[in-house]
């Protein structure tokens, strides 16, 4: 009997035993089990990656959004679409024109010749800028021109062929003569070194005087031209007056900066007084006018043959002037008036 006790009693004890490992393997299954549901079950959010319930996802443009990001996509479409709608009402509609209120045929017919006109006035003016025109050329570009006026001077390059046609017209005279008249003009224009102004005396006889006349003109107008002024004239006979001395440098100052080229007939004659005031225009490097042309006619009674024009015109400016002026005034204004000396014929 008591062996059999023990050995039943054993065997409920290992029983208890067994049944608390069965459950205790039974609840870390469970736990392990839930475990791996929660995270078979649990998914990302395409938009905010967070994790969520499978359950709670939904379906949104082709990947799996959380409600939240749901919501937040639809309003920004929402807004959007408000200010699309605003810009469509603030958007100025268009305004019907009545077809009474369209320009006739004849209107519109009229309309082309201003339309070229000012095409026409405007084209020049940008070819210019663009190619690096000054202001001067600008001005010469619009300006009259050399023999007489009858052509125009498009552009100071032609300047040379300006001059062969002078020279052509006035046969008679030295071939050096026009090319002295080029090389001057062309050293006082716009360019990297330009010289202060540009003199030229010019030697003639009585008979010579109309001549010598018509070519001072015309040189002067081409100079004019290309410097994008206008010929400035003065008769030496003219200034007697001994009141207009005193105003001579203050008034052609002026006049000489707006015309850029001054032409003296009878220079021999002018007074001293005015005269020695050349000192200061014809100066070649800082000249009271920079830029400028100056032309003096010189009547002499025998036109000088040798090759030194400049001695003989000094010599006839001496004798004009020897009692007048002091030989250290008449020394350098000789100087500066005798720069490019030019022979005359009839």
């Amino acid at each position: 009997m008591t062996v059999t006790m023990k050995t039943r009693s054993k065997t409920s004890r290992d029983a208890t035993e067994d049944d608390r490992s069965s459950l205790c393997s039974e609840d870390l299954d469970s736990t392990l089990t839930d475990d791996n549901d929660d995270e078979s079950t649990d998914e990302e959010c395409f938009e905010c990656g967070q994790p969520f319930p499978f359950e709670t996802l939904f379906d949104h443009k082709g990947a799996s959004w959380c409600a939240g990001c749901i919501n937040i996509d639809k309003n920004k479409k929402i807004d959007k679409n408000k200010k699309i709608d605003k810009i469509k009402q603030d958007s100025p509609k268009p305004q019907y024109i009545p077809e009474s209120a369209w320009p006739t045929p004849e209107q519109r017919t009229r309309t082309w010749p201003l339309l070229w006109i000012g095409l026409g006035l405007l084209i020049p003016v940008i070819l210019a800028v663009i190619s690096g025109y000054s202001a001067a050329d600008l001005k010469m570009l619009y300006s009259s021109s050399a023999a007489g006026g009858s052509k125009k001077l498009k552009m100071c390059s032609d300047l040379k062929a300006e001059m062969k046609q002078l020279k052509s017209d006035f046969g008679t005279q030295e071939s050096d003569t026009w090319l002295n008249f080029y090389s001057g003009i062309s050293s006082v224009l716009p360019g990297p070194n330009p010289v202060g102004s540009t003199t030229f005396l010019l030697l003639h006889e009585a008979k010579a005087r109309q001549t010598a006349d018509r070519i001072a003109r015309q040189v002067g107008r081409l100079a004019a031209a290309c410097l994008g002024g206008n010929l400035l004239h003065l008769d030496g006979a003219s200034m007697a007056d001994r009141a207009k001395h005193k105003l001579f440098l203050q008034t052609y100052q002026k006049k000489v900066e707006e015309s850029r080229v001054l032409y003296v007939s009878e220079f021999g004659r002018l007074p001293s007084a005015v005269a020695k005031e050349f000192h200061f225009f014809c100066d070649s490097y800082t000249p009271l006018v920079p830029q400028a042309v100056f032309l003096l006619l010189l009547q002499v009674d025998r036109l000088p043959t040798g090759e030194d024009l400049t001695a003989a015109a000094e010599v006839e400016l001496k004798r004009i002037w020897a009692r007048e002026l002091q030989t250290n005034i008449i020394q350098p204004l000789i100087t500066r008036i005798t720069a490019n000396v030019v022979r005359i014929y009839e």
